[in-house]
């Protein structure tokens, strides 16, 4: 059953993979087909249920994107990819086509991907004076990482944490470690995060919005690299060189710190873990929830997600997961809703 009314909405969107061109409209690529043009079809047909979902919960909607904004971390990528999301529609001589999400920008929550730090230096690039490409990715999205965001939507408090899962240590030459999908959060960050959590909860973090409870807040982790994957996965070699080295550390970190769901992308298929749990916290459980991949092309399908959150005023939350799928491969470029599933959430 459907909730009539959520309390709060999330729209989780993840591994869009944008090419410096939209396909049909213009050709500055960098690596030819690699580039992941986006097909402008495809965008249209997100850009109509986004705009329906958003007209129906403005007032309560936050959106999320868990990283791979881009393929190659391409300047023109970038500025296609944040006028897409944010201010502007994607504007060219022959179409135009975007979010318009402007009137909730400050809503809007991202972390990198992979892909959006790439390769170090100017190797096999067109690109001449961008040698750290992860600069192109703050140009657009200055928020300092890791962070936390204490927010309080329709009356319900909830923390969202943000955490960048691309720093891989030890022999790494030109970031091929991330180039080939290994994520690591790092010592540093695990603490900084930690410091994060601390100050919330005594109260000395900045910008604490009046009547928000951090300690009863619904807790909320976004990352890019996957915590787990679903038993029914190989674990092969692609599988491997993908991984999360530290993902046993975050987990225990994140189950210490009480966050109940954990949003992410990378896999490029959309799937739910509902009770992850750590071997240090066997009574604390994880919600991890993968969006798939929203417009990368090829995809065997297409999708993103939409959380719907009721407070039971009970210590537990319903959540509605609603999937939205396209079948671009067949020239069905319409996300339609499919798979829809309730989970309880413990506070």
């Amino acid at each position: 059953m459907v909730p009539s009314n959520p309390d709060i909405v999330i729209l989780h969107l993840s591994d869009l993979h944008f090419g410096p061109y939209l396909q049909g409209v213009s050709k500055i690529g960098e690596w030819s087909s690699f580039a992941a043009p986006q097909d402008f079809n495809l965008l249209q047909g997100m850009e109509t249920k986004v705009t329906e979902i958003f007209k129906k919960y403005k007032e309560r909607l936050i959106v999320v994107v868990t990283g791979d904004m881009t393929t190659a971390a391409e300047p023109p990528a970038y500025e296609s990819v944040n006028n897409y999301l944010r201010d502007n529609p994607f504007v060219s001589s022959k179409l135009r086509v975007g979010l318009e999400l402007q009137e909730i920008e400050d809503k809007i929550y991202v972390v990198p991907g992979n892909h959006d730090v790439w390769l170090y230096g100017n190797w096999f690039s067109r690109w001449k004076g961008y040698a750290h490409r992860k600069d192109q990715y703050f140009k657009y999205f200055p928020e300092q990482l890791p962070n936390a965001y204490p927010l309080l939507i329709n009356g319900i408090s909830l923390t969202i944490y943000t955490i960048d899962t691309n720093r891989v240590g030890g022999f790494n030459p030109f970031n091929f470690k991330n180039v080939l999908g290994r994520g690591e959060v790092g010592k540093q960050q695990i603490g900084e995060i930690q410091t994060l959590h601390n100050n919330l909860r005594n109260g000395a973090f900045q910008g604490i919005p009046q009547g928000f409870d951090y300690n009863a807040s619904l807790k909320v982790a976004l990352m890019h690299h996957h915590l787990e994957l679903p038993s029914d996965i190989p674990d092969n070699v692609e599988q491997k060189l993908a991984r999360l080295d530290d993902a046993e550390s975050i987990l225990n970190l994140l189950c210490e710190i009480g966050v109940q769901i954990v949003l992410c992308g990378h896999q490029h298929f959309p799937y739910q873990i509902p009770m992850l749990q750590s071997s240090n916290y066997p009574n604390h459980s994880i919600f991890l929830s993968c969006a798939g991949s929203v417009t990368q092309i090829e995809c065997e399908r297409n999708s993103f997600s939409c959380y719907e959150i009721i407070n039971n005023h009970n210590g537990t939350y319903n959540l509605h997961v609603l999937l939205y799928e396209a079948d671009a491969i067949n020239n069905n470029y319409f996300f339609r809703e499919s798979a829809p599933s309730m989970f309880t959430i413990k506070s």
